[in-house]
């Protein structure tokens, strides 16, 4: 049992507005867009003996420095004693926090801020996460919400001057879009906003490295080869893009890349009815693409919202949007053929007796009947969901025991 490790791994919980625009930023001219809103990971795994509840995470080492440790906090102590001062030693660090998105920034920030010596470690930077790279912000700051959001406010504008012919703008225009110069103007933005939480960990205190972290121990992690001792351990390495296991996976693409495509398709296919499918394909039938939506749920954004509203929605991605809604469809697998161009192949899903009482037919929810394979795509995207991600920090190595 490792009473001094905590880990924070998936899951979200909106914590507000994280900053104001930059007013040199060619973003900041948007009137209606003054603030973009963050979100952060409450703790979302737990060692045994321990509760969990989200604002242990961020309260944990106030907890142990105030002497007000209770066994529901991360690494607080029985007594009010620090671990190190139970032990009997000196460690390099009260706190070390691995991984450097919004969750970690916050916990390292708030220990500092109680007075508790903080480390925090995060990957190199890059635009799209992997084993080796990732970047102080995380998921979040430098592929989710924050680019997202660009990608939206950029889709929007050929909308907005078609609109504006009713308000009497009858020469407006959107012009033509330079995907170039917005990926360059994005990553700018992403750079300076990972500058802030740099420049934000080291006012507060935190000592940040770069590199991968991995646990060898209740209270020792090493970084590159390097060991430090430390009083508590915190786990914030958020989550990744799930990959389903059907042929032809690989050569679906995910969220990160979504962000970072060279050129914007001429069709594409998204496969899964959640939201982060459903804003995508709003985005891309925004840009002027050929969208199709392949989703196991008979409508989508089921059943995280509200069944009423699902309706309302479905009703105007396959009406005004004309976003191709292929719902109760299996995707089997996905063919590379030779042009360099992708075929989704589908299964229909046959209803059963749960679902009869929506009163929802094929036809009546937009679903294209009898459709068994979408040809012609450029792109294929994966939006099935996300995953913990933990693997390679030796968590299991050191006796914890991982859910699934």
């Amino acid at each position: 049992m490792l009473p001094a490790i905590a880990a924070a791994v998936n899951g979200c919980a909106r914590v507000g507005s994280c900053h104001k625009r930059n007013s040199s930023s060619p973003f900041s001219q948007h009137p209606s867009k003054k603030h973009i809103s963050i979100a952060a990971p409450p703790a979302a795994a737990w060692l045994p003996g321990h509760s969990c509840n989200p604002k242990s995470l961020l309260t944990a080492a106030a907890a142990d420095a105030d002497g007000n440790g209770s066994s529901n906090n991360i690494g607080a102590q029985q007594n009010g004693q620090s671990s190190a001062a139970a032990a009997g030693r000196e460690y390099d660090y009260d706190v070390f926090v691995i991984g450097g998105g919004s969750g970690g920034v916050r916990t390292a920030r708030t220990a500092a801020a109680h007075g508790r010596r903080v480390a925090l470690v995060e990957l190199p930077l890059d635009f799209m996460s992997s084993a080796d790279k990732g970047g102080v912000g995380g998921t979040c700051v430098l592929r989710g919400c924050v680019p997202k959001k660009l990608m939206l406010y950029a889709s929007e504008f050929a909308s907005e001057a078609k609109a504006g012919k009713g308000f009497g703008w009858v020469d407006g225009t959107a012009g033509t879009l330079d995907w170039q110069y917005f990926l360059k103007v994005k990553r700018e933005e992403l750079l300076r906003l990972n500058k802030v939480y740099k420049n934000n960990l080291t006012k507060s205190g935190v000592e940040l490295l770069e590199g991968r972290g991995k646990v060898l121990g209740p209270n020792e992690v090493v970084v590159d080869g390097k060991s430090y001792t430390t009083g508590n351990i915190v786990i914030a390495t958020g989550g990744q893009s799930s990959r389903i296991p059907i042929p032809g996976a690989e050569h679906a693409i995910v969220s990160d890349k979504v962000l970072e495509l060279d050129s914007i398709p001429k069709v594409v296919t998204l496969i899964g009815g959640g939201y982060i499918g459903m804003e995508f394909a709003g985005m891309f039938a925004r840009l002027g693409c050929e969208v199709h939506v392949v989703a196991r749920q008979e409508l989508p954004l089921v059943p995280r919202f509200d069944l009423e509203v699902c309706r309302f929605f479905m009703e105007q991605c396959s009406g005004a949007s004309g976003i191709h809604m292929h719902m109760r469809s299996n995707p089997t697998e996905i063919v590379k053929e030779a042009d360099g161009t992708f075929t989704v192949k589908l299964e229909p899903i046959k209803k059963d007796k749960d679902n009869k009482d929506k009163g929802i037919s094929a036809d009546a929810s937009g679903n294209a009947a009898g459709v068994t394979e979408i040809r012609g795509n450029q792109q294929v995207v994966l939006a099935t969901g996300r995953s913990a991600k933990t693997k390679g920090l030796g968590l299991e190595e050191v006796g914890v025991e991982m859910g699934k």
